[in-house]
């Protein structure tokens, strides 16, 4: 069998139990939205990686091909205006979480994307994301790094 075969979402991510998980994993669909994200996109919006453990990396590799979960990787949107977007220009990555978890998908399997949430500073959550704001967001939107990356950076999960 393929690693493709083996890591494909639904063998791969378990935001109950899987490594890397937080409480707001288990809480997305109140809190923010589930969206499905290559992780070349996720590391272009997360921080630059100023250390990396190879070490690390490699065993969680292996994790994953030898059937281990994770949790889905996240990142922290800040929107200027809390009531409407006008562009994605108006949205920025705060903070991050699931750079490793990227990296070893993206080490194994390629850059096949896997469910990613997107949470919301301030108030802001799943009950008040509307069409307008996620096609921007999805369009693009800065980096934690203060990039503008272009999109499209996701496709929104239903379900």
């Amino acid at each position: 069998m393929k690693i493709s075969e083996i890591l494909c979402e639904e063998n791969v991510i378990d935001n109950d139990n899987g490594a890397g998980r937080t409480p707001n994993n288990g809480n997305v669909d109140y809190l923010g939205i589930k969206v499905m994200m290559k992780p070349s996109v996720f590391l272009k919006l997360a921080a630059t990686m100023t250390y990396k453990n190879d070490k690390k990396l490699e065993g969680l590799k292996k994790y994953i091909i030898d059937g281990g979960k994770i949790a889905s990787p996240f990142l922290y949107v800040q929107l200027k205006r809390k009531d409407a977007i006008l562009s994605g220009e108006d949205a920025k990555i705060i903070t991050h979480e699931g750079r490793n978890r990227m990296l070893a998908v993206e080490g194994t399997v390629g850059d096949a994307a896997i469910e990613v949430h997107l949470f919301f500073a301030g108030d802001l959550r799943n009950r008040d994301l509307n069409a307008p704001i996620l096609k921007e967001l999805r369009l693009g939107m800065f980096s934690e790094d203060g990039q503008y990356i272009l999109g499209p950076l996701f496709e929104v999960k239903y379900g």
